[in-house]
């Protein structure tokens, strides 16, 4: 993909926990990834303190999934550095898999046994209806109904959502398509630019 210079890439390995933490405590989205983590934590620890701690995240999961309107379950493969800017209509099978640094938006539905790779960015009103696997930095488009697999830094847009490729061929494409052009046209400008001194000389 074509990133900015100044502007480093965003890891797919390495979670950025720093992206899901709040600020304030009313940030919906950041408290429910919270409320789910500390009920993960807690529940691997058990013992009685750990028990009475998952009650307690359950009930504050309960409440920021209503304010939030998502269907997020306690029992999620979510791994660090999601991003919920807008959470709402959510809906993830706890059988999917998230990998680190992803982004998704608002109104996007994965069914069961979704793998999706690290830094995948998913559009507004995506629905990912089969168990299909998206690799690393891959993005997804608004309203894209994913069918089939994503390769790592592609893009799927559309109702089936298609495959486009990668922003570095493309541009090189283009490139390429634009030198034949300006080639062509030289060799049409010389080739006139002969003519012209042939009639001159006959003169």
């Amino acid at each position: 993909m074509v990133e900015s210079i100044t502007k480093p890439m965003v890891s797919a390995t390495e979670a950025d926990w720093s992206r899901e933490q709040a600020g304030k405590w009313w940030e919906p989205s950041r408290q429910l990834l919270k409320s789910i983590r500390n009920y993960q934590k807690w529940r691997q620890q058990g013992g009685i303190f750990g028990y009475f701690l998952c009650r307690w995240n359950i009930i504050k999961d309960r409440f920021w999934s209503v304010v939030t309107a998502t269907d997020i379950p306690l029992n999620c493969q979510i791994q660090g550095g999601l991003l919920l800017p807008h959470p709402n209509g959510i809906v993830m099978h706890p059988s999917a898999s998230i990998g680190p640094n992803c982004l998704i938006l608002q109104q996007v539905t994965i069914v069961a046994d979704v793998k999706i790779g690290g830094h995948v960015d998913i559009g507004a009103g995506a629905k990912i209806i089969r168990s299909v696997t998206i690799g690393d930095h891959a993005l997804i488009g608004a309203n894209a109904v994913v069918i089939c697999d994503v390769p790592p830094g592609a893009t799927a847009v559309g109702i089936p959502a298609k495959i486009i490729e990668k922003k570095t061929q493309e541009v090189g494409k283009i490139i390429s398509r634009s030198r034949r052009k300006i080639m062509k046209l030289a060799r049409l400008l010389l080739k006139y630019k002969r003519n012209c001194s042939v009639v001159k000389f006959k003169r």
